[in-house]
């Protein structure tokens, strides 16, 4: 789910007109913000909070960082 958001974020940002290497940070920022809420949230409201996830959902943003990083202006 975080390269999926990482990658809907980057997209959106680029629609802007922002370079990519700029809209790459402001997507992973954001990814890792929505990744970090949704774990604070799940242990505040009863839900699961893992570090396994946060760990995939890291593994997810690299992934997806690397790929984007590839994409041509």
């Amino acid at each position: 789910m975080a390269a999926f958001v990482e990658s809907a974020a980057f997209s959106g940002v680029r629609l802007t007109g922002m370079h990519p290497h700029p809209a790459l940070t402001a997507a992973i920022t954001l990814t890792a913000g929505v990744s970090v809420g949704k774990e604070v949230y799940d242990r505040f409201s009863g839900g699961d909070a893992s570090l396994k996830d946060l760990a995939w959902d890291g593994a997810g943003m690299a992934a997806a960082a690397v790929l984007l990083h590839q994409t041509k202006p």
